[in-house]
């Protein structure tokens, strides 16, 4: 899984408490697809909580600060579909059954999973990143 946030889990109770109250907004833009169904562009940005691999310190990492990229690791598409039976994926959309019943959808959980999947595994903040070397090299100094 990706870098260790800083929140207490039922996973990993031992995760330290503090916080830098960061803020991470979710934009969703849904589009009718059909009768009943909706496809839906989530784009997660601002930043989360986690813990420095090298001191452990909690810190505030921004999701969006990869201005090299174009597109964002922090999104997903997805197709409400009333006809599904099963959460299963399709192309680039993940698919969730969204039956005429159904007026919610909690999207927490692969909201969670989308930030976990798209942090690296160690990530260190800025004091720290500042002793390591920006390249490696194996040629003798």
């Amino acid at each position: 899984m990706g870098a260790r946030r800083a929140a207490r889990s039922r996973d990993d109770p031992n995760l330290p408490l503090t916080s830098t109250s960061s803020t991470t907004r979710v934009d969703v833009e849904v589009d009718p697809c059909g009768a009943n169904g909706f496809f839906l562009d989530v784009v997660i940005t601002g930043h989360i909580d986690v813990v420095c691999a090298c001191c452990g310190e909690v810190y505030a990492h921004a999701l969006d600060d990869d201005d090299e990229e174009e597109e964002s690791n922090f999104g997903f598409l997805a197709w409400l579909d009333p006809n599904a039976e099963v959460v299963t994926s399709s192309g680039d959309h993940e698919v969730f059954p969204f039956p005429r019943s159904v007026e919610e959808l909690d999207l927490t959980p692969i909201i969670a999973d989308t930030i976990d999947f798209g942090l690296p595994s160690e990530l260190s903040c800025a004091p720290c990143r500042v002793d390591e070397p920006e390249s490696w090299s194996c040629d003798p100094a």
